[in-house]
């Protein structure tokens, strides 16, 4: 159930990529998930992200050090990511910056606090399971390449496994 919501969240989010890919390593680091971060990292840099940011980000820096690297909106983005993850809440002002930012829209600040929640369910998962396998349909090609090269760059004891896409009777993969 969960890679159907994060496939959602991927295919029908109202956010611009680069501002939730910005969330998602915001979450990552949050929950020391390595391989999130991997993941993303890629993903944020072909969404635009500045080269600059990321080294700050995966730091756990504070927001104002991130000014003049990040686009505003995203600075936004990440000041709302970095204080639920490390408060548990929000507060009124950070919430309405982060909205002004988004243009007031509260279509985007929902889509924004889905792709939070989704990927702490994803880290946490992934740091109490650490799968000895994965599991990948084919049509995952590009993201077996670079999941592959993670497991051999972090040295981690897992096995990644290629197989067919299956996929439900509406069409959607479900592996």
């Amino acid at each position: 159930h969960l890679e159907r919501l994060a496939t959602a969240i991927r295919t029908e989010n109202s956010l611009e990529p680069r501002l939730y890919e910005v969330a998602i390593l915001a979450v990552g680091v949050h929950w020391r998930a390595q391989f999130e971060w991997y993941a993303h990292e890629r993903i944020a840099r072909k969404a635009g992200v500045a080269e600059g940011a990321f080294a700050l980000m995966r730091a756990d820096r504070p927001p104002e050090e991130l000014v003049g690297v990040l686009e505003p909106d995203e600075v936004s983005v990440y000041k709302l990511a970095r204080e639920l993850m490390a408060t548990k809440r929000v507060s009124a002002a950070t919430y309405a910056e982060a909205k002004a930012a988004l243009g007031g829209d509260d279509r985007k600040m929902a889509d924004l606090c889905m792709t939070m929640g989704c990927y702490s369910a994803v880290s946490k998962l992934l740091n109490i399971v650490q799968p000895t396998r994965v599991y990948f349909g084919q049509k995952d090609g590009l993201q077996c390449v670079a999941i592959n090269r993670l497991i051999e760059d972090l040295n981690f004891n897992t096995q990644l496994v290629v197989g067919e896409t299956v996929r439900e009777a509406d069409g959607l993969a479900m592996s």
